[in-house]
């Protein structure tokens, strides 16, 4: 099932172009990476993708409706979207924290239900921070951080997650272990899309690339498809070498394409 069509979109910051004639659809039950060179317009995507930039022209629809005409109630409960390197304004607990993801779905004026503090408590055992559930959240290392906000996310319980680079700064363990998150929540039915770098994670485990180059996407397709010299020398000025475990690429850059 598609949840959200963008068609034709492009987006300028004053008169500086950022995205130009860019269509993408995101799927319910799959995991899509956007990867692309920095600058090439991965986040403004995302960010144009949930309302919080405006399109100079071409259309996105979420569950079939133009984003514009989404209740924004209704969109908070259904989409969710964590930042690049998210920052909590104020001193909070890191369980106080994930609980915020749970205020669209109850009226202000009440308080956090059982069900609430249930779903909570399974996000930060997701992410791996129960640990941490009573330390301030300005208290923790970025990596920390980062699971942190993971698991605010997941707290929305959304029916599409939009996360920009959400395992930059993540040591190994934790990068394989939000990948396996990610792909998981796309197993049970939850379209995710994540801005990633790591070439090699994104084929392993996503289902769908999409190559963001020069303002527009170049190639979106399977990874093995959209992971080949072709594209990433052109793309991002290097050559790679590629070799294939059990059929899934293997990435590695190796040196700057000559004129770079």
């Amino acid at each position: 099932m598609t949840l959200l069509e963008v068609s034709g979109l492009s987006l300028n910051f004053g008169t500086v172009p950022i995205l130009t004639n860019t269509s993408v659809d995101f799927h319910s039950g799959e995991l899509l990476g956007l990867i692309g060179p920095n600058g090439a317009g991965k986040t403004t995507l995302l960010r144009a993708a949930c309302g919080l930039l405006r399109a100079t022209s071409g259309s996105i629809r979420f569950l079939g409706k133009k984003l514009q005409e989404t209740d924004r109630k209704e969109l908070a409960r259904n989409l969710a979207y964590l930042p690049q390197n998210g920052q909590a304004h104020w001193s909070l607990s890191v369980a106080d924290l994930v609980l915020l993801g749970r205020l669209p779905h109850r009226p202000f004026w009440k308080g956090p239900s059982a069900e609430d503090r249930r779903i909570v408590s399974d996000a930060l055992r997701a992410c791996d921070v129960v640990h941490l559930a009573k330390r301030p959240i300005d208290m923790l290392s970025g990596g920390e951080r980062s699971r942190v906000m993971l698991a605010r996310s997941l707290a929305v319980e959304p029916r599409l997650l939009l996360a920009d680079e959400p395992v930059t700064g993540l040591d190994p363990l934790h990068q394989l272990e939000a990948m396996e998150k990610f792909r998981s929540l796309a197993d049970s039915g939850i379209g995710v899309v994540i801005v990633i770098h790591d070439l090699s994670l994104a084929a392993r485990y996503c289902d769908r690339l999409a190559l963001v180059h020069d303002r527009r996407i170049v190639a979106d397709n399977e990874p093995a498809r959209v992971l080949c010299n072709e594209y990433l020398n052109a793309c991002f000025g290097v050559r790679f070498k590629i070799e294939f475990d059990h059929g899934i690429p293997v990435v590695l850059p190796l040196e700057k394409c000559a004129g770079n």
